[in-house]
């Protein structure tokens, strides 16, 4: 995914994450911590994202 465009990295890692595709959207963050600034920054907030998303599926198993 060489050629894809911050912003697209963006909006697929973002909906792996809604559709609980969490190993794809790693992979797809990884791309972004290698890019701009930027990118960086986009790839941090999706970690939290990701945080959430496991923490709200932890909830679930109580």
């Amino acid at each position: 995914m060489e050629d894809c465009s911050e912003e697209f990295l963006y909006m697929l890692s973002s909906s792996c994450i809604v559709y609980g595709y969490i190993k794809e959207a790693r992979s797809l963050i990884k791309e972004l911590k290698n890019s701009s600034t930027a990118g960086k920054k986009i790839a941090k907030l999706l970690e939290i994202e990701i945080d959430q998303y496991d923490n709200v599926m932890d909830m679930g198993d109580f």
